[in-house]
């Protein structure tokens, strides 16, 4: 399973977090904070496992077939 980010930047270089992106009007582009890939939101959600529900965290995560770059 990859990694989860909690944290990514706009186009323009601005931090959005995970908890405060639903709050923007308009959903921006988004990218890596360290190395520019683009990534994307996903909201808190629920998710059951072995008859239990629990609530998942919002979170960005990479782009299918995107990987980050290195410095």
């Amino acid at each position: 399973m990859a990694a989860k980010m909690w944290v990514a930047a706009t186009v323009d270089g601005q931090e959005v977090s995970a908890e405060t992106i639903e709050f923007l009007p308009v959903a921006p582009s988004l990218r890596c904070m360290y190395c520019g890939t683009p990534v994307s939101y996903v909201p808190q959600h629920a998710r059951e496992s072995r008859g239990r529900t629990y609530l998942v965290k919002a979170y960005f995560r990479l782009l299918p077939n995107a990987a980050h770059n290195e410095r």
